[in-house]
């Protein structure tokens, strides 16, 4: 829930600058409505698909990107600099939690030298960019947990999958936690 605040509160900013510049005070309108909606969707897991993203496709509608653009904006805002401290700071995209099964952000899913036979997408608002043999779509926001059939899901798909299998949300953080629990207590052995 923190993330999702910090990310309405960086598009506020954000359109702010903007529309001082620019002298536009319906940028900042338009960008408190969208921020609303968005806080109230992160609480409400039925809102869960409100940025449109295609559960096989990944991809999401531009009339979408459009409505939510201020929104969209601050969420890359933020994950190019957190991928920008965590490449001074040398941290992996991704990591190995399980023989042939990883745990990335967004920017593991489309690097050049992964070639995954398999991804579990645990994002609303980000597209699909890579290409894989096998997707799968957990929408969630950041930070919030999808329901546990989601999960139990992505788990499955995981299990049936090909490996390598990556499973990312857009920072590799807080509700990846509970596909590393899901996974270890599974009766059934992750194929290699």
């Amino acid at each position: 829930m923190a993330v999702v605040i910090k990310q309405v509160l960086v598009s506020i900013f954000l359109s702010y600058a903007f529309a001082s510049a620019y002298k536009l005070s319906s940028v900042i309108i338009w960008t408190v409505v969208v921020s609303l909606i968005v806080i109230y969707g992160s609480f409400n897991t039925c809102w869960v698909t409100l940025p449109g993203k295609n559960a096989t496709t990944g991809k999401i509608p531009p009339i979408r990107v459009l409505i939510f653009l201020p929104y969209f904006v601050a969420v890359v805002f933020l994950m190019i600099g957190g991928r920008i401290i965590s490449s001074l700071k040398r941290w992996k995209s991704y990591n190995e939690i399980y023989t042939g099964v990883f745990l990335g952000d967004y920017y593991s899913s489309f690097m050049p030298k992964n070639k995954w036979a398999g991804i579990v997408d645990v994002t609303n608002e980000l597209p699909r960019i890579a290409e894989s043999g096998s997707y799968l779509n957990v929408p969630s926001w950041d930070g919030c947990p999808p329901p546990v059939e989601n999960i139990q899901k992505a788990v499955e798909f995981i299990l049936l999958c090909e490996k390598p299998v990556l499973i990312h949300c857009a920072y590799a953080t807080y509700i990846l936690s509970m596909f590393i629990r899901l996974l270890g207590t599974a009766k059934v052995e992750v194929p290699r």
